[in-house]
């Protein structure tokens, strides 16, 4: 008798924690639903492959530092072959960092020569590139602004401040009392900042008389080259949305900035954004932001 009551408290116990485990399961699912729990559980899966991306990339820039004693594309390729295999991930030279694209997941890292890891980053695919209204979803209010998603964009941009450009689409406007915002950080010099690095269809943006892709364009710095051409007059509101412009390169006679506002001058407003490169006058003023001034 002393064993079978034993034997049914532990089926007893059994019987109330699988109780217990079922009420909590049909609690959670009633805080969040079922398509709540299938997305918790979604990202937390996300979110431990790129802890583990980043640990196997800490590791591999370690190796190739430490061990192969030298931190170039070949070297960090070999170490990750290390860590993750053989032909799992490809790395790149991108602006001044090493970029790691992961093959499976299509998730990419940048490291810099002292090891930090930034990501993971994610390669822009817009089928409206160069286009802010993103075929008309966005209409410039405060409550759709503008997107800048692309270093097209930013192109489009300045073409439409400075005379616009009818094959392009790209109508001449100051575009007054309308808002931007900037989605993410761009970089001049990455190609993971653009849509496609390669087009030609902007032309001879830099003004050099060569018509090159548009990355070449905008970060070429030979003699000649004026490479971002200043957005004109803008007279809106830019959030930059704590990102940042990186490696922009201007180069002018004149005035040189991101912006340039001649009298009378438009309200501008920019907000939550930083910048890095070279904005270069040769006569005026010049300023990573503004500079005041005709074009």
């Amino acid at each position: 008798m002393g064993k079978r009551d034993m034997k049914q408290k532990g089926i007893s116990l059994i019987a109330l924690i699988i109780t217990i485990i079922v009420i909590i399961i049909l609690a959670v699912i009633t805080i969040f639903g079922v398509n709540g729990v299938i997305e918790k559980a979604r990202e937390a899966k996300i979110a431990q492959e790129i802890a583990t991306e980043k640990e196997w990339v800490s590791a591999a820039t370690v190796q190739a530092k430490r061990e192969i004693n030298s931190f170039n594309e070949e070297t960090l390729e070999k170490a990750l072959d290390n860590v993750v295999g053989i032909e799992q991930t490809t790395v790149f030279a991108d602006s001044d960092k090493l970029a790691v694209q992961f093959q499976t997941s299509e998730r990419y890292y940048l490291v810099d020569k002292d090891g930090v890891i930034e990501g993971p980053i994610e390669k822009i695919v817009d089928e409206y590139a160069g286009d802010i209204t993103k075929n008309g979803k966005y209409d410039g209010s405060e409550e759709k602004p503008y997107q800048i998603n692309c270093i097209e964009d930013l192109v489009a941009f300045s073409i439409m401040t400075n005379d616009g450009n009818e094959e392009l689409g790209l109508a001449n406007t100051t575009l007054k009392g309308k808002y931007i915002e900037l989605v993410r950080t761009l970089d001049f010099k990455s190609i993971l900042s653009y849509n496609d690095y390669t087009t030609e269809k902007y032309g001879d943006f830099n003004k050099d008389t060569l018509v090159e892709d548009i990355k070449t364009e905008l970060t070429k710095t030979e003699e000649g080259c004026i490479g971002f051409r200043p957005i004109y007059n803008f007279g809106g509101t830019l959030d930059g949305n704590k990102n940042e412009i990186r490696n922009i390169y201007i180069y002018n006679t004149k005035e040189a900035g991101l912006f340039i506002n001649a009298h009378p001058y438009p309200v501008l407003t920019v907000k939550n954004l930083g910048i890095t490169g070279d904005v270069i006058s040769l006569e005026r003023s010049a300023g990573a932001f503004l500079a005041y001034g005709p074009r």
